[in-house]
C-alpha cells in the first residue's frame, strides 16, 4: 500500500510538474460564475528549486470569505536536483452578489517576480442568502450570536 501512495505522489508531482512547462507559479479557480451559496475553490501551485526561500504574495479575497484553507509541500528529486511544490488551496464563498475579481498571486524568485493572471468572478443571488462577514458572526464574548436552526 506504501508503494502505491509513493508512486502515486510521485505521478502527480511529474504530472504537475509537465503541465507547469517552465512556469514557476500558476493559479486556477474552478469555476467564473457561482450564486452566493455555493464555493469556489482557488488553487495556487509553486514550483521552486530547493534552495529557492520565498513567500508567495496572495490576493486578498475581497468580495469573498474564505471558509477554508490548506497548504502541502512535496519534494521532489530528479537526476541530483530538487524541486519544491507548493500548493495552497483556499475554499471561497461569495459575500454578495456582483462581479468580484481575485487578483494575481505572485513570487519573487533570485530579483524577479512572476505573477498569475487575475479571475473575475460573476455572482448571482442564490437560494439561501449570504453568509455575515467574519466581525457579524460573533458577539463581543466570542460566542455565536444566534444558535442554529435545525428541522427534520
Amino acid at each position: 500500500m506504501k508503494k502505491i501512495a509513493a508512486a502515486w505522489l510521485i505521478f502527480a508531482f511529474f504530472f504537475i510538474s509537465a503541465s507547469f512547462a517552465g512556469e514557476i507559479i500558476k493559479a486556477e479557480v474552478d469555476k467564473l460564475k457561482a450564486a452566493t451559496d455555493e464555493e469556489i475553490i482557488y488553487k495556487l501551485n509553486i514550483i521552486l528549486e530547493k534552495n529557492t526561500r520565498s513567500n508567495p504574495q496572495l490576493p486578498d479575497f475581497k468580495g469573498f470569505k474564505v471558509i477554508s484553507q490548506a497548504q502541502s509541500t512535496t519534494v521532489s528529486f530528479q537526476e541530483g536536483q530538487s524541486d519544491i511544490l507548493m500548493t495552497h488551496v483556499y475554499i471561497l464563498i461569495p459575500v454578495a452578489a456582483g462581479k468580484f475579481t481575485i487578483g494575481p498571486s505572485s513570487i519573487k524568485v533570485d530579483g524577479k517576480v512572476y505573477s498569475t493572471p487575475s479571475f473575475e468572478i460573476e455572482v448571482t443571488q442564490g437560494k439561501k442568502p449570504p453568509r455575515p462577514e467574519p466581525d457579524q458572526e460573533s458577539d463581543e464574548d466570542g460566542s455565536d450570536a444566534e444558535a442554529p436552526e435545525f428541522t427534520l
